[in-house]
């Protein structure tokens, strides 16, 4: 898994996910020995809507202050939201040592989206290994302990209507879109006779690649697929109707109407 972060963490509004997870342990300023099993807690907050909109979480081990920060560790074990607790063991090797230079992150899929709540700093004592360069200053120097804000991406209200889409959004390919809500573009009607001739694939053919790790929660929520643009008109038939048939068929059974 890739992941890296390195602007401020900064929460999203989005009015569906009034409930959320809030990271209730370790406390700030907690000292945890590297390379043990570490139990990470969380709870709901209790607003409306109910948890019952979150599904699975990953803890990441983050590491830097609240605005340049980085995963350096994630959990390859998703667990129930409703667990409430976690047990991690992130490696020695995964970073460096550090006073309060860590805070767990608690990644949740739901509907509609992510939700990513961060605890409160923490110390990691008998790291073996160094600081991502992107955090090395940061993590030198946390600052504050407590927790860095939330992270909303539940976006059932961030994009427009597919009708109501700009149509310069559909324009752009897939793989290069980003965000949790994506655009294709509408199929072309085909026409009413077969003209091509080249029969050559339009792409050229790619290898396939068989994921032996595991991959982060998918982001990509829903995709609006372009409104159709053709339409089509009809009308009755206008031609006269066709002469009843008179052949030996129809006259044996024009002898059993009665």
């Amino acid at each position: 898994m890739r992941f890296q972060r390195t602007l401020p963490l900064l929460a999203t509004v989005a009015p569906f996910a009034s409930a959320a997870p809030v990271i209730s342990g370790p406390a700030a300023g907690t000292i945890l020995p590297a390379g043990t099993a570490t139990t990470v807690t969380w709870k709901d907050n209790g607003a409306a809507p109910l948890p019952a909109i979150f599904q699975t979480c990953q803890v990441q081990l983050m590491a830097g202050s609240n605005a340049v920060n980085t995963p350096v560790w994630s959990s390859p074990t998703l667990v129930a939201y409703t667990a409430l607790t976690a047990s991690v063991t992130p490696p020695a090797a995964v970073s460096g040592p550090g006073t309060n230079a860590y805070f767990w992150g608690l990644l949740c899929t739901a509907t509609g989206g992510t939700y990513q709540a961060f605890s409160p700093h923490f110390t990691l004592t008998g790291m073996t290994g160094a600081f991502p360069a992107i955090v090395a200053a940061a993590a030198a120097a946390p600052g504050v302990l407590t927790a860095a804000a939330s992270v909303n991406k539940i976006a059932a209200v961030n994009a427009p209507a597919a009708g109501a889409a700009d149509a310069a959004l559909f324009t752009v390919p897939y793989n290069l879109q980003s965000g949790t809500v994506r655009y294709a573009p509408m199929q072309p009607v085909p026409g009413t006779a077969i003209t091509a001739t080249n029969t050559a694939p339009l792409y050229p053919t790619s290898a396939v690649v068989f994921q032996a790790t595991y991959m982060p929660i998918p982001t990509i929520v829903t995709t609006y697929t372009q409104p159709g643009t053709f339409s089509a008109a009809s009308h009755p038939n206008s031609a006269a109707a066709a002469s009843s048939p008179v052949n030996d068929m129809q006259k044996f059974l024009n002898r059993w109407k009665d």
